[in-house]
């Protein structure tokens, strides 16, 4: 993973996280999403639907009135250590009409109620009320009215926060769900762990627990109380960790999944490269050159070499070669370079395609790696290419021709 690379994820993930209020090094409760549909399962009939904003929350209980009527009451403030307290309202108005008027909504006082968010199962709520000479408690979880794992059988490529270190670690998760049973693998660039077990809904996630095991030895059970993908295709969770020692320890996930983006048209898109040679000895010398991409040509505008500045002290002090115009058939550049997938791929390409690593051999008869790396949610591509063998410097291997960013307009 370049260094570039890893930069834009830690931006990108970072913002979901801060977004999403969720952090490394705090339990997963705190600042906590609880816009959603709540009831208690052996009390189908009522419920409550509660809308968020930061740590403000409205909520609204639905039920039956001691008449068997349809009613609801109203309640609002602001979560204070997983509290909310507030008064409750009784509302009345006119029946919808073509001759609504608002000015006859009316809202009374009637009650307090206060409801308490666990601080350890974002699922689970306690709601008490008094009113009307009513009083009680009700035990609340959110309602799932549909298994939403499949939305987490993919492939996610982002960060994980929480291993031995402050800062996120470039990872990958790989899911396996259904039928109740969870499989979660989580790939570093040191091993990778496998969390296994059972997965219950709730609501748009899924909360799992079971057993891990990791290439490092390490072992132990765990709990994955809140695991989703949002509606931006981003998956995010945590998973709090009981090693074999009884050590507990948390980790967060933020990733996306190059499935969700599906493909990436280039279709009359401009790809603007800025190219640094890595033998050069000006570190800051760049040399750019314009793609233009249409459904079966491409043109090039600018230079993609290097000359060696004669009049530089330093005889690797480079400069751009000469710029050129060329304009090619798509279906020729490719039986030229059979092995390079973006020229495969043209115009549509899959994310995929930006994420991987190849071996081929290039115009000039040079054996080499290429490697893209497309960050998902932005406009910008980062390729590099290694010569493995030259048949025109025979005693020369495995050096780099530096490195390119693509920025796609």
């Amino acid at each position: 993973m370049t260094l570039f690379i890893t930069l834009l994820r830690k931006a990108f993930i970072g913002s979901v996280l801060s977004l999403l209020g969720l952090v490394a090094h705090l339990p997963f409760a705190v600042a906590g999403d609880y816009k959603d549909i709540w009831w208690n399962a052996s009390q189908s009939g009522m419920g409550f639907n509660l809308s968020q904003v930061g740590n403000t929350v409205f909520g609204a209980w639905y039920f039956y009135a001691d008449s068997g009527q349809p009613t609801f009451l109203t309640f609002s403030g602001e979560i204070q250590n997983n509290r909310l307290s507030g008064a409750l309202y009784r509302n009345t108005g006119p029946a919808p009409s073509a001759n609504y008027d608002a000015s006859r909504v009316q809202s009374a006082a009637v009650g307090n109620a206060v409801m308490v968010f666990s601080a350890n199962d974002p699922h689970v709520a306690r709601f008490e009320y008094a009113f009307e000479g009513k009083t009680g408690a009700i035990d609340l979880q959110r309602f799932s009215f549909v298994d939403n794992a499949p939305s987490l059988n993919k492939d996610f490529d982002g960060m994980v926060y929480g291993i031995n270190t402050s800062s996120g670690i470039p990872a990958n998760f790989n899911f396996s769900l259904g039928s109740g049973k969870f499989k979660l693998t989580r790939e570093i660039t040191t091993g990778s762990c496998v969390f296994e077990g059972t997965y219950v809904p709730q609501s748009e996630a899924v909360s799992a627990r079971g057993s891990y095991r990791c290439t490092d030895l390490s072992a132990g059970t765990f709990v994955a109380p809140r695991l989703r993908v949002t509606t931006e295709g981003v998956y995010v969770g945590q998973i709090i960790k009981t090693s074999s020692a009884g050590q507990l320890a948390t980790e967060t996930h933020a990733g996306m999944s190059l499935v969700s983006l599906a493909v990436l048209d280039f279709t009359g898109k401009t790809i603007r490269v800025s190219g640094s040679s890595s033998e050069c000895s000006n570190k800051e010398f760049r040399a750019s050159y314009v793609l233009q991409i249409n459904a079966t040509t491409l043109t090039f505008t600018g230079s993609d070499s290097t000359i060696t500045d004669s009049n530089a002290a330093d005889p690797n002090f480079c400069r751009n070669g000469p710029s050129v115009y060329e304009f090619h058939s798509i279906a020729a550049l490719r039986a030229e370079e059979p092995s390079d997938p973006f020229l495969q791929c043209l115009p549509k390409c899959n994310v995929a395609t930006f994420n991987q690593t190849w071996t081929g051999v290039d115009p000039d008869g040079r054996t080499y790696r290429g490697t893209f790396q497309h960050t998902p949610g932005t406009q910008v591509i980062y390729h590099t290419k290694q010569v493995l063998q030259d048949p025109r410097q025979p005693g020369k291997t495995s050096f780099s021709l530096g490195s390119q960013i693509w920025m796609v307009e």
